[in-house]
């Protein structure tokens, strides 16, 4: 009998919402893998403009915090014997104000944001790139950062040879 019962989850999966303004993190949250884990947090940070930073304490656990007032928090755990990774603590309070450079912005990150973009306009330049970023998330890039995202959108749109 107990191999027919059906485990139930302690913890909810993280499930992606289209906004970001609205979520709220709650501790006990279970990321698949460390891409869904960052991806999320890279979006809350170009959201809010906040200047987030990963600190790592080993392979197993991963703090996230705020540079300027070190008060907003989040503390990742790898789960054993799985590559989940579990949201064990939140403090969301921010006493900073908003950033125009926050570095925790990827290419990579930012090229899965410009897809529809390039697929209506192939030939966008640089300053287009950079323009649309801080239209829509008030930030800032250099123009190698935009580049390497409108290369790495391009090959995902286009296709690659290699």
């Amino acid at each position: 009998m107990r191999g027919d019962a059906i485990e139930k989850e302690k913890f909810p999966p993280f499930v992606p919402q289209s906004s970001i303004a609205d979520y709220k993190w709650e501790a006990g949250l279970l990321f698949e893998i460390q891409s869904k884990f960052k991806d999320p947090m890279i979006t809350y940070t170009m959201h809010f403009g906040r200047d987030l930073k990963i600190d790592r304490n080993c392979k197993r656990r991963i703090m996230i915090i705020c540079k300027p007032d070190y008060l907003w928090n989040s503390y990742y755990v790898k789960i054993r014997d799985k590559k989940t990774r579990q949201l064990r603590t939140c403090r969301d309070e921010h006493t900073c104000s908003r950033k125009y450079n926050t570095k925790l912005l990827k290419s990579s990150w930012l090229s899965t944001r410009l897809l529809q973009g390039l697929r209506e306009n192939p030939n966008m330049s640089l300053l287009g790139i950079r323009n649309r970023v801080h239209e829509q998330w008030n930030a800032d890039i250099i123009r190698t950062k935009a580049f390497t995202a409108r290369a790495t959108a391009k090959d995902m749109v286009q296709g690659s040879f290699n």
